[in-house]
């Protein structure tokens, strides 16, 4: 074997090994976009079925972009079997999947804004009904509360009074003039 062969084998398994690589790492993002626009499908009909208004709206535009990311790569997954074999028989034309694959990556991107603007909307309604349920609590705790009212529960005490005595409100001040008409006499 000359250094040449050998230094021809070298490349080829490694460019052998690097194709495999490149094929792996692609599949790979399919999948995790896949498996993400799945997941972030089921999250966001959970969380609207709780919702209402505009919100709602915002939901479903982020559901549909993650849905045509979904559909996109399953179709890219279909497609990749066929363009192999097209490379493979040296077919002149092989069928483009950049398309599907832009397709794909922008509507799982343009999802995950919607998705984001739809959690500052959500959180910062809950935030405001939160303190709405506060004020309301704290008014209702004003009116509801058990103190007695000191000025009408000592009124009464008036009308304890033994009817021979003095009805004024100074203590002893009766007591005081009949006691100087007393020491004048």
């Amino acid at each position: 074997m000359s250094k040449k062969d050998d230094k021809s084998k070298k490349e080829l398994a490694f460019y052998s090994a690097s194709l495999s690589a490149w094929y792996t790492t692609r599949m790979e993002k399919d999948k995790s976009l896949l498996t993400l626009s799945v997941a972030a499908i089921g999250l966001l009909i959970t969380l609207i079925t709780r919702l209402e208004d505009i919100k709602v709206w915002v939901a479903a535009l982020a559901i549909l972009s993650f849905l045509v990311c979904a559909i996109t790569i399953i179709i890219i997954f279909e497609k990749n079997a066929t363009h192999i074999e097209d490379i493979l028989n040296e077919v002149e034309n092989p069928i483009k999947l950049a398309v599907l694959d832009n397709t794909a990556k922008y509507s799982f991107i343009l999802g995950l804004i919607l998705s984001f603007v739809f959690s500052l909307s959500s959180s910062y309604d809950i935030s405001l009904t939160i303190e709405k349920k506060e004020k309301t609590v704290s008014e209702k705790a004003k009116f509801e509360t058990n103190e007695p009212d000191v000025k009408s529960s000592v009124e009464g005490v008036n009308k304890l009074k033994p009817s021979g005595t003095n009805k004024s409100n100074n203590k002893g001040s009766g007591n005081d003039s009949s006691n100087k008409s007393k020491k004048s006499e």
